[in-house]
């Protein structure tokens, strides 16, 4: 497991090439993925002496915030604080900071960082701006050598959960920790204390990557495609490119319903909107709930198929 999951790429605070108008959209999403990140309590690393970054015009990163007014002065403060509590580390520990991202060069000691880590599958994402790389998986090489690794970026809090979702694969998530992971994979979504992978035709890795997917988009998207297709299944589904239907005919049958009844915190709620990740078999059963935490999705079921 990787000391740090993040590495902040330097380059996101070197400003010279980024348009005036510009300045402020890269450095507030800066901003509120570190603070996102330090919510999580996820530990980032960054370059010893990140303050002497030439950050605008000849002038470090400190003297920029403080004297050129990039930002207010509050976010200034803020982007200094959370630089600040990130982790340290030494130019001397990597090995070249020049780097080929999918076929492009620059230098960028953060992303070198990040490379080495995943050759020692410690698998580390690169926090970034918009203007310097583009968010997903990039490969990643070195002029000097001649060995692509995947190296995920992020450029704003929507990624995170994007880089946890990849590391069911990448760390190969053992299934007694599948659930325990789930909190930053899938930040929309809570789960039934019994649901268990066991309740599935197959293997858990053969599962895994299709689950994976389908938790992913359900919560991405389904509040506001729900809503904007009007509850109706097959639009749904189009949108959200899976298969999701509501129950049909076993409505009439208040046993049948009751088996997808699921306590939660005390209330049971009806778990009767289910994906398929089969068309025949092994079905997610969940629904949406509203209390003080606002709109989330209550995973409910695990299911090989629920009588019908």
């Amino acid at each position: 497991m990787a000391e740090s999951r993040f590495v902040v790429d330097e380059g996101a605070l070197s400003l010279d090439s980024v348009p005036q108008g510009e300045r402020v959209v890269n450095l507030t999403a800066l901003i509120d993925q570190l603070d996102d990140l330090r919510v999580s309590k996820e530990r980032v690393q960054l370059l010893e002496n990140w303050g002497a970054i030439e950050c605008l015009g000849g002038n470090d990163v400190a003297d920029t915030l403080a004297r050129y007014q990039v930002l207010d002065r509050d976010l200034s403060l803020l982007l200094l604080e959370l630089l600040g509590r990130c982790a340290a580390w030494d130019r001397a520990s990597t090995v070249n900071s020049e780097v080929v991202v999918d076929g492009r060069g620059c230098n960028a000691e953060g992303v070198a960082w990040a490379r080495e880590q995943a050759i020692l599958r410690n698998w580390t994402a690169v926090v970034t701006t918009p203007h310097r790389f583009s968010s997903g998986v990039h490969s990643v090489d070195t002029p000097a050598q001649s060995r692509q690794v995947d190296v995920y970026f992020s450029v704003s809090t929507e990624d995170h959960p994007g880089f946890f979702r990849l590391l069911y694969d990448w760390e190969d998530i053992a299934e007694s920790q599948f659930f325990e992971r789930a909190r930053l994979a899938f930040p929309r979504l809570v789960f039934a204390t019994d649901i268990s992978f066991g309740k599935f035709q197959g293997a858990y890795r053969t599962l895994r990557p299709q689950v994976v997917d389908h938790l992913g988009r359900i919560n991405d998207s389904f509040p506001e495609v729900f809503t904007a297709e009007n509850g109706m299944p097959n639009a749904i589904s189009s949108r959200l490119g899976i298969d999701v239907s509501i129950e049909g005919n076993t409505r009439s049958s208040a046993r049948l319903m009751r088996q997808r009844d699921v306590e939660f915190c005390g209330q049971v709620y009806r778990c009767e909107w289910h994906s398929k990740i089969e068309p025949h078999r092994n079905r997610i059963h969940f629904c949406m709930i509203n209390d003080m935490a606002g709109t989330r999705i209550l995973i409910g079921i695990f299911a090989e198929h629920l009588p019908t």
